[in-house]
């Protein structure tokens, strides 16, 4: 038996006989489209009664958290006050709609209903003028939306004490705090043309409308995503659905207007990739083994394909510029000592503050991209080669390398022996990859390069500006990641910017 169902067979003189508490409600208390925990709070406020009073009140007809409710919870609360008003619920599913959450770029975006009105914080937004008619719009839960879509004004921000309720309360203390505050008077204050929801709000209409395509459109536009493959230090802002709506072009201008601002937009590049030469990729992110690839590729392709790997040409243009830059740097010297992670500052060069910063640049790109020319000193060059033919050895057992050196025909322990014990470079293996897949791969690898040399050169810039290093390797400014949409396969570069 559903919940809905248990309310309309509820014996209610039996619940109000002289053993039950009788319960007070106003039916002008009662708006179809308030804020479920608004409606909980009203009621808490109306019959005076505490949080584990109405918790086992409400479960005499439901099994539910009323601190935590899910969408079945939240229709099932507001069927119980339409029917105490003697009115009729109508579920406004363009809004309140169950598991609405996706992946989108690889980050997990929420626009469910319970899931935004449910909240632990010390705040809570409202619109001034709903709230003469003691409404709280269900739809100002969404931190994308900055205005009320029926009266056009900004909603406000009510903040209390977050000491004042445990945390699992505060979905309606929030609440009942904001009425005390506001509305001294409740329930005897209340504004006679009631603010209820009408057709004639087109707006609100086109909101609805817009939202409830929300998960088709990004679905469209972004497809599916298949892997990561640079992540990015600015992490997905405040507002992350609202920066992905803004990044979407077909958004709808007529409600753009009620769109908060965030902290930051989304800048979204897309490329197009040949998706029948993308098998070896593919296979090594369904086998979770992609990110032993491009160190292993990359070796390969410095070794033999120096002159036509685009990617390779850019890494050691870019090498080659850090070395002129270290040449020429005649202030602003920047080291960094690797064993406690400290950086040092000197007007002159001073070697023995630490490593240049310039050839910290250098050597990190050497180490995951040019094993041949990585050198450290012995204990971190033989951790190094120890892994790099693991590596190996594990590319050749999906069949996507071949074995040119015997030790990888031996088991895991023995090749490491083998490999570490002159604590020399030597090629292992060489991937069995056409010509096309090559080339598809180089334009893959070429991407995550040149997205990391803008994340270097980013660096370098504020530490030529005066600003003070504060981390290594450097923050990584933008994201990539490979998508399927229609079938088809690209690469999404997504920055995160300043409005």
């Amino acid at each position: 038996m559903d919940n809905f169902r248990r309310i309309t067979t509820t014996d209610f003189h039996e619940l109000n006989s002289d053993k039950e508490r009788l319960i007070n409600w106003r039916g002008d208390l009662y708006h179809n489209d308030d804020n479920t925990y608004f409606l909980i709070a009203k009621f808490f406020l109306l019959n005076k009664i505490n949080p584990d009073e109405a918790h086992e009140y409400f479960n005499r007809f439901f099994f539910i958290d009323i601190y935590n409710l899910d969408i079945h919870g939240h229709q099932s609360i507001k069927s119980f006050f339409a029917l105490l008003s003697n009115k009729v619920y109508i579920q406004d599913k363009s809004i309140v709609r169950n598991n609405l959450r996706t992946e989108i770029l690889g980050e997990n975006v929420s626009y469910d209903y319970s899931y935004n009105t449910r909240h632990q914080e010390c705040w809570v937004r409202y619109c001034p003028e709903c709230l003469k008619s003691l409404k709280v719009p269900d739809y100002a839960c969404f931190d994308y939306l900055k205005k009320c879509l029926i009266h056009d004004v900004d909603f406000s921000v009510f903040y209390y004490n977050k000491l004042r309720a445990k945390s699992k309360q505060r979905s309606i203390k929030c609440f009942q705090y904001l009425i005390l505050e506001k509305i001294p008077n409740f329930p005897t204050a209340i504004k006679s043309a009631q603010c209820e929801v009408h057709n004639e709000y087109p707006d609100l209409f086109r909101f609805r409308e817009f939202h409830e395509s929300i998960e088709f459109q990004l679905d469209q536009y972004f497809g599916n995503h298949i892997y990561t493959l640079k992540k990015s230090n600015n992490y997905f802002p405040e507002n992350s659905l609202l920066s992905l709506i803004k990044s979407y072009p077909k958004t709808n201008d007529s409600i753009a207007r009620f769109f908060a601002t965030g902290s930051k937009n989304i800048f979204i590049k897309k490329y197009r990739l040949k998706r029948i030469y993308l098998n070896p990729i593919l296979k090594c992110i369904s086998l979770y083994r992609f990110p032993i690839l491009p160190k292993i590729y990359s070796s390969f392709s410095y070794l033999h394909r120096k002159s036509s790997a685009l990617f390779i040409i850019e890494l050691l243009n870019f090498i080659d510029e850090l070395k002129v830059s270290m040449e020429k740097r005649e202030s602003n010297f920047w080291s960094l000592n690797s064993k406690n992670s400290t950086w040092y500052y000197s007007e002159f060069d001073t070697p023995w503050g630490g490593t240049r910063i310039e050839q910290c640049l250098i050597d990190w790109l050497v180490e995951y991209w040019i094993p041949p020319l990585y050198e450290d000193n012995y204990k971190q060059k033989q951790i190094y080669l120890i892994d790099f033919a693991l590596e190996n050895l594990r590319l050749v057992d999906l069949k996507l390398f071949e074995p040119i050196d015997e030790i990888l025909n031996f088991p895991n322990q023995i090749v490491a022996f083998h490999y570490m014990k002159h604590l020399t470079f030597r090629e292992l293996s060489r991937p069995l990859f056409s010509l096309e897949e090559m080339n598809a791969l180089d334009e893959v690898l070429l991407k995550v390069v040149q997205s990391t040399i803008r994340d270097f050169k980013h660096f370098l810039s504020e530490i030529n500006s005066g600003k003070k290093p504060d981390r290594f390797p450097p923050k990584s400014l933008s994201k990539l990641t490979l998508q399927e949409v229609n079938g088809e396969i690209y690469i999404f570069e997504c920055e995160y910017l300043d409005p």
